[in-house]
Order: structure tokens, then C-alpha cells, then sequence
């Protein structure tokens, strides 16, 4: 709350302005914190900030055009933690032969609406499905599934992180999830 003087007829008075923080469902600015993530089975997922967007923007492949929307379309949270969670990239693997589909906004895992990272890696990991089934919006597609073999994609994890240099499966703000791959 903050006050502020304001002149009406002839008059000065002293309002009080409620302020607040603006809930944006991709955040403008991120400061003094390191990009969130979660990797599986050579999937690289993360939250869709506008940093990430300008930073493909001067790549070869650019920024997917439907990216760009949410950006601008400047809507806001519904929830407290709603985020729009990336497949940012594929790390190659026998597992992830074929697929191409990054980057690109997931919808759901495992038939479940994906509210935040953090819920996407709590989907995956309490999953006991054979199959861990990704629905993808693709520049230019909805809908696009994305299926993983559960055992598989557990069993490379710790060889692609290795082989990349990743120390952690997932960044420290999910550190709190248990993780077998963490050091």
C-alpha cells in the first residue's frame, strides 16, 4: 500500500494505492537465480521465461513463432505456481532416436494438465505406467504425443547426464523431489 496526493475539485486529498506484484504466467524479468530444469531420458524440460525466448531469438533455428505469443499475449497466473513448462531440448540417446519436437510447450503428462515443472517431474516419478506419455504443442501442432518406455528412460538418465556434464537431473529448486542422479 502506498499513498499519493491527487487534486478533485479544488481539493487536495491523500488516497491510498494498493499495490501488488504482477503475477505474469511468463515472467518478464528473472533475477539473482539460476534457470530451473529437469532432465529425463535425454528430455530437458524448464519454465518458459522471456530470457529464454531472447536467447533463441539470435540462434540459428530462431524462436518458434508461438513461443513469441506467450510472451506477449502477457497473460497472467491462474494459480500461484502455474508455469508454462518447456521441452527444451533432447539430449541424444537410444531412447530419444527420432524425436524432434523441441522446443515446445508440454499440455500434460500421463493424461494430467501440467501446472509447473515441479508437478511434471512429480508425474513422472510416481508414474508406474509402463509408458510415460508427453502431449507437446508444436509450432504449427497441438496435440502432439510424445511416448517414452518408463524403464528405459530411467535406465540412460544417468549416462546422458554424465556424458553431458550434468550434475543433477534437476536444478536446485527441485531438490527437495527425490532424485536418484543427483551428486
Amino acid at each position: 500500500m502506498t499513498w499519493a496526493y491527487v487534486l478533485r475539485d479544488r481539493q487536495i486529498l491523500k488516497v491510498s494505492i494498493p499495490l501488488s506484484i504482477e503475477d505474469k504466467l511468463v515472467p518478464p524479468h528473472v533475477w539473482d537465480t539460476s534457470p530451473k530444469y529437469f532432465v529425463y531420458g535425454g528430455l530437458v524440460f524448464t519454465a518458459l521465461t522471456k530470457k529464454f525466448v531472447k536467447g533463441k531469438m539470435g540462434t540459428s533455428d530462431g524462436t518458434p513463432v508461438f513461443l513469441l505469443n506467450y510472451v506477449e499475449q502477457g497473460r497472467f497466473q491462474e494459480e500461484e505456481d502455474d508455469e508454462i513448462v518447456l521441452l527444451s531440448s533432447i539430449l541424444a540417446s537410444d531412447v530419444t532416436i527420432g524425436y524432434e519436437a523441441a522446443p515446445s510447450v508440454v499440455v500434460s503428462v500421463q493424461g494430467e494438465k501440467v501446472q509447473n515443472l515441479s508437478q511434471l517431474a512429480f508425474l513422472i516419478e510416481t508414474s508406474k505406467d509402463p509408458f510415460i506419455t508427453f502431449v507437446l504443442e508444436i509450432q504449427g501442432s497441438r496435440n502432439l504425443p510424445l511416448i517414452l518406455d518408463r524403464k528405459d528412460a530411467k535406465r540412460v538418465t544417468k549416462d546422458i547426464l554424465e556424458k553431458h556434464r550434468i550434475r543433477s537431473d534437476r536444478s536446485l529448486h527441485y531438490k527437495l523431489l527425490h532424485s536418484p542422479f543427483s551428486s
